[in-house]
């Protein structure tokens, strides 16, 4: 009987000790061994899913539209979106007929990253705007490029039955992985749609209340993988595995240099994007892309690279406008205020309030008659500015 409390006591004693010692190792893991967001805590607790909203990912992996925006997400307090997966009061499919439906479409300039109350994003001000003779959709994607823009439009929004649908997009597609010598057009070079969770019996979970064993399972079967794959890249990701069916030899910078836009990814998905939208009897607006003038960082070897192409995507979006005969607002004529500047692209509350009213400008032709009242009570000086079409060199 006492050998047996014995070894109960000294097997309880070791298993504390155990316990503390890998709560220490896990603690200094994630605080000084943890790659960018990724921590063995952040990775119990989700397999748990014991999350706190505030530590939530962004995104949420999601089949054919690859990823959205995570509706558990929370910033400040605030839900990132609504239950639907985008930003705003969410809508029903069936549309009011006395209100024009407006949907946006783009990338995080469009969601209003940045920007804690969507109320103070272009899209909802320009729905204030209009004084309730419009609906706004917000389809606005954080890391979107093109193509999951036109997934999300496919296989998600084009339900919704908008009577304008809105696009701003390349601020994505500006980076470096467009050069990559492995690269795809379809970004499967770029994009990992392995970036999510598995979900885990309930008897797996009562495994993870043990911080050893928690150490264990995680660095063996979670941690080498999320490392590389948590925030949607594949860029040096061993465990990315993609068809290559692209000519090595072309890539972005090759394409343009050949003057053969036309094969850009960019320029296909905007095309598809824009015939899809019509066939469905919605009316197109463009909105260029803008950055922030005196943005700078000696460090970022891309940042020339970024600029022109910033510059090509808009001379792009201009052709395509000329060709398909849709509206295009060029957001370039704005004088922004550099306070109103987040970071290289990214605008606050005030970037956003300059922005609006020239976009409601545009749209007024396409949702009210010339001469409504108040709709021009509401408009500031802003709104005088014509937009036009962006010149193609």
């Amino acid at each position: 009987m006492r050998k047996f409390t014995f070894y109960t006591v000294t097997g309880l004693l070791l298993v504390i000790i155990v316990e503390v010692l890998f709560t220490g190792i896990i603690l200094v893991q994630d605080n000084y061994y943890s790659s960018g967001h990724i921590t063995i805590s952040l990775i119990r607790d989700k397999l748990r899913e014991h999350c706190d909203p505030e530590t939530e990912p962004y995104f949420m992996a999601q089949p054919n539209l690859t990823f959205v925006n995570n509706p558990a997400k929370e910033v400040g307090g605030i839900s990132l979106v609504n239950s639907h997966g985008y930003r705003g009061v969410a809508l029903p499919l069936e549309q009011d007929n006395e209100r024009v439906r407006v949907l946006f479409l783009g990338e995080s300039t469009t969601f209003g990253f940045g920007v804690a109350d969507y109320h103070d994003a272009f899209p909802h001000i320009v729905d204030s705007l209009f004084s309730g003779s419009v609906e706004v959709l917000n389809g606005g994607l954080l890391a979107a490029t093109s193509a999951e823009v036109l997934s999300h439009y496919l296989f998600k929004y084009r339900y919704y039955k908008s009577d304008i649908v809105v696009v701003k997009l390349g601020m994505n597609e500006l980076n470096r992985y467009l050069v990559s010598d492995s690269f795809q057009p379809d970004y499967t070079h770029h994009r990992n749609i392995h970036f999510d969770f598995p979900r885990i019996p309930e008897s797996g979970k009562i495994l993870l209340r043990s911080t050893f064993l928690s150490w264990v399972i995680i660095n063996t079967f979670y941690l080498p993988r999320y490392n590389y794959g948590f925030a949607l890249e594949n860029e040096g990701n061993p465990f990315a595995k993609f068809i290559r069916w692209f000519p090595e030899s072309l890539n972005i910078d090759s394409l343009y240099h050949a003057g053969d836009f036309k094969l850009s990814p960019y320029y296909m998905n905007l095309m598809t994007l824009i015939n899809t939208a019509k066939m469905d009897d919605a009316k197109v607006v463009l909105l260029s892309n803008i950055y922030n003038p005196d943005f700078s960082d000696d460090e970022n070897v891309d940042w020339r690279h970024y600029k022109d192409y910033c510059a090509l995507y808009n001379n792009i979006m201009a052709q395509i406008a000329i060709s398909e005969d849709v509206n295009l607002i060029d957001l370039r004529e704005l004088n922004i205020p550099q306070s109103s500047w987040i970071d290289d692209c990214h605008l606050n509350e005030f970037g956003h309030g300059v922005i609006a009213p020239m976009v409601a400008r545009g749209l007024r032709g396409l949702v009210l008659p010339v001469n409504e009242e108040p709709f021009r009570q509401n408009m500031s000086d802003t709104a005088l500015i014509k937009p036009r079409e962006i010149s193609v060199p």
